[in-house]
């Protein structure tokens, strides 16, 4: 069932991966983290009054260990084993929080556009989303067109986002056409 999925749509939903208490306990960790300057790359609000609410936080190896415990990395590997008949390994641990009401502050793109320059095969590359709370259409979730994995790595162009902060986007024609 999950494998048939992935590979008409492109993407595969395992619910409960993480066990309520660990998501619990990853929110509490998070929250701290938000609060250290040396984790963090990204601001929400760069140009404003707003402080210290971090976007992105990209975890540094003595961080990572309160993670580790936490995320089975094996019951994911499984998964994209399976769905790539290829042995995978865990490349970076990546957090994004977004705030309630900030609605969608992301373009439309597709993630590996963001990798191409790293060295990696669009084939060996997959990305594994994990919502620790709800995750809903009005609070601007994350949205796949079914089928778009086979049309390979889309065109992006640059933009300039509302934080000032240059994002990658995939033209609207080409977005109308992969929507239906």
């Amino acid at each position: 069932m999950y494998f048939n999925n992935y590979k008409k749509n492109g993407y595969l939903v395992v619910n409960n991966i993480l066990t309520k208490k660990n998501c619990d306990k990853i929110l509490k960790i998070i929250k701290k983290l938000k609060k250290i300057k040396k984790d963090t790359t990204d601001n929400d609000h760069p140009f404003s009054d707003i402080k210290n609410n971090k976007k992105v936080i990209i975890l540094k190896r003595k961080n990572l260990a309160s993670f580790e415990k936490l995320i089975d990395h094996e019951k994911i590997l499984y998964f994209a084993q399976k769905i790539s008949n290829d042995k995978k390994k865990i490349f970076l641990t990546k957090i994004y929080t977004k705030n309630a009401f900030d609605g969608d502050n992301e373009f439309y793109h597709q993630d590996f556009a963001y990798r191409t320059k790293t060295g990696l095969d669009a084939k060996s590359y997959m990305q594994c989303f994990i919502a620790l709370e709800d995750h809903t259409l009005e609070g601007g979730c994350l949205k796949v067109f079914e089928g778009s994995n086979k049309l390979g790595l889309i065109k992006h162009y640059s933009v300039m986002c509302r934080s000032g902060i240059s994002k990658l986007t995939i033209p609207s024609e080409k977005l109308k056409k992969i929507s239906k």
